[in-house]
Order: C-alpha cells, then structure tokens, then sequence
C-alpha cells in the first residue's frame, strides 16, 4: 500500500500551525507580563515621587523656620553674641600710576 504524500504534508502543516499558535500564545502571554511588572514599577515611582515632593515640602519649611529673624535673633542670644554699633570698613587704596 502505497501512502498518500498529501496527508503527510496535511500532518507537518498542522503541526507547523498549532507550533505557531503554542508560540504566539507563550510570546502573547509574556508581552502582558511584562507590561504589568513596568505598571507595578510605574506606580512604585509614582509613590516614591510624592514621599519625596512631601519630604521636599517639609525641608523648606524646615529652613523656613531655621532663617526666621526671631529663630536667629535666639540663637545669636543663646551664642552671647554682641549687637554691633560701629561698622569700620577697609578701604583698599587703587594702584596709582607713576607720572613720567
């Protein structure tokens, strides 16, 4: 008996297809993982930019009150330091030029 070539050629086809399908499906599958671990690391940066703008928040406010006049004004008491009454400032003399 002699075998017919055409359902040989049926069976690789058929299995070429579904070797296709298997592998578009595994490719399909990853892609979809991957995009949702960058959603995951996306809101994680997203978290992580608020704790730092909240963060950023509370150090001017810190400094804010650091260089307030009354905070300085305790702090140069708390030092002894002296109020200034006369300020002498250095005069530095221009280079003159000799006359020939």
């Amino acid at each position: 008996m002699a075998k017919n070539p055409y359902k040989l050629i049926n069976i690789f086809i058929s299995f070429l297809l579904i070797l296709t399908i298997i592998s578009l499906g595994g490719i399909y599958i990853l892609k979809i993982h991957n995009k949702v671990n960058a959603n995951y690391s996306l809101e994680d940066y997203q978290e992580r930019i608020e704790a730092l703008k909240k963060g950023n928040k509370d150090l001017g406010m810190t400094v804010s009150t650091l260089q307030s006049l009354e905070n300085i004004t305790q702090l140069s008491e708390f030092l002894n330091m002296v109020k200034i009454d006369k300020i002498d400032y250095l005069e530095i003399s221009k280079p003159s030029l000799v006359e020939k």
